[in-house]
C-alpha cells in the first residue's frame, strides 16, 4: 500500500510506503498527482519516506512503476528520499541517470530538512 497526500500551498507530495507495491497503487497516484498538476501546476517536490522498501508485489507492479514516473518525471523538479534502507541510500546515484528531476537521499532523522529541500522551488 502507498500513502500520499499534498501539500498545497508547498506544491509538495508526500509518499510513504507501507507494504508492497502494487499496480493498483501507483494508477491511484497517478490519477491524483494528474488531478494536482491540472489545478495547481508542476510539483516542486515528492518526499519518499520509508522506512524499509518492501519491493512490489509482482513484475507487473514494477513496470507501472516505472511507467509511473517515465510520465511524471518532468512536472517533479526535486525527489527527497527519506530512510535509512541501504536501498533509499542507492536510489539518488541511479535514479540521477534517468529522470529530470534533483533527487537526494536524506536519513530518517532529516526529515524537516527533507521537506524543507523539496518544497523549495
Amino acid at each position: 500500500m502507498l500513502k500520499h497526500r499534498f501539500d498545497v500551498r508547498r506544491r509538495l507530495l508526500f509518499v510513504e510506503p507501507e507494504s508492497e507495491l502494487s499496480e493498483d497503487d501507483f494508477r491511484k497516484l497517478a490519477k491524483a498527482v494528474d488531478g494536482f498538476i491540472r489545478m495547481h501546476g508542476d510539483l516542486n517536490g515528492v518526499l519518499i519516506h520509508a522506512e524499509g522498501f518492501a519491493g512490489w508485489e509482482d513484475f507487473g507492479a514494477l513496470v507501472e512503476h516505472l511507467t509511473f514516473i517515465r510520465q511524471h518525471h518532468r512536472q517533479v523538479a526535486k525527489v527527497a528520499l527519506v530512510g535509512d534502507d541501504r536501498v533509499m541510500k542507492l536510489i539518488p546515484h541511479v535514479v540521477g541517470h534517468f529522470v529530470a528531476a534533483e533527487t537526494r537521499h536524506f536519513p530518517e532523522g532529516e526529515l524537516d530538512a527533507a521537506t524543507e529541500w523539496a518544497a523549495a522551488p
